[in-house]
């Protein structure tokens, strides 16, 4: 296997196209930069994140529904006519003591990224390494504490994960991704105040910056979205149908879905897979 080119990946959950573009955010543009259709889950018929990004890190489409997993038969029992149109089976699920776990690398089909490319470093990434009952554990703070808190809570929880980024990207790698999922997590409740959904965009921008100093000037740093963020007449956000990328360099190469991105990435490092 040769590795020529470093690929840093910013993973940035529910980062909405239009919010860059119209206020002009450079370094999450980049020198190229647009969206692509990303993937739609057949149940929920929106994006869901876990199921977009197992799809991301994996160049196959994942059939995962939640950030939790439960035994096989709950599973399919809760799929089946009239039982998937029941609502509340997973507190059910609780009351009866029936355990679950969280999405991790078990749960997905396929080779993920970072064990195709051993020199690999992965932070907080969705279905592979990612702390969820920590980020599920921001909206209990949110019912339990408020708006305030929740918002207090995801900010530590973003520059916990920015510093987790600078005490790694000195070191020796050639696939560098981290997750970062504060666009996402404020945008549902926030979206309508854009002063605050503004300012955590210029952040990520901030960030994008400072990473484009410390990785080296020839490898590639991909921004990567899952889907968008869009306004509801309640003022909330919802996903959109749609995500968002920008590349350092040019390239011919455009992405027509989110599994488009693993060929893309294996290629331009110049992995020969054996």
């Amino acid at each position: 296997m040769t590795i020529m080119t470093k690929v840093f990946i910013l993973a940035l959950d529910g980062l909405e196209y239009q919010s860059v573009k119209n206020w002009k955010l450079k370094h999450l543009m980049q020198r190229k930069f647009g969206t692509f259709p990303t993937l739609i889950n057949k149940d929920m018929r929106v994006p869901l994140s876990p199921q977009v990004w197992g799809s991301f890190i994996t160049g196959r489409e994942q059939k995962i529904g939640s950030w939790l997993v439960y035994n096989r038969l709950l599973e399919f029992l809760s799929k089946q006519i009239p039982l998937r149109w029941i609502k509340g089976k997973r507190k059910l699920a609780s009351k009866l003591q029936i355990s679950h776990s969280y999405v991790g690398r078990s749960n997905i089909e396929g080779m993920p990224l970072f064990d195709v490319i051993p020199k690999s470093i992965a932070v907080e990434v969705p279905t592979y390494n990612l702390n969820a009952p920590e980020l599920l554990g921001l909206v209990k703070t949110k019912l339990d504490e408020g708006l305030n808190a929740f918002e207090n809570a995801c900010m530590n929880r973003f520059e916990k994960t920015v510093n987790r980024i600078f005490e790694s990207i000195e070191d020796d790698w050639d696939i560098f991704m981290a997750w970062i999922t504060i666009a996402d997590t404020l945008a549902h409740s926030f979206i309508r105040i854009e002063a605050k959904m503004k300012a955590i965009y210029q952040k990520l921008n901030l960030l994008a910056y400072n990473i484009s100093r410390k990785i080296p000037e020839e490898a590639w740093l991909l921004i990567v979205s899952d889907h968008g963020m869009q306004l509801m007449p309640d003022g909330t956000g919802q996903h959109t149908n749609y995500g968002f990328y920008s590349l350092n360099h040019e390239t011919a190469w455009n992405p027509t879905g989110i599994t488009d991105f693993y060929k893309f990435i294996i290629n331009e490092i110049n992995t020969q897979i054996s």
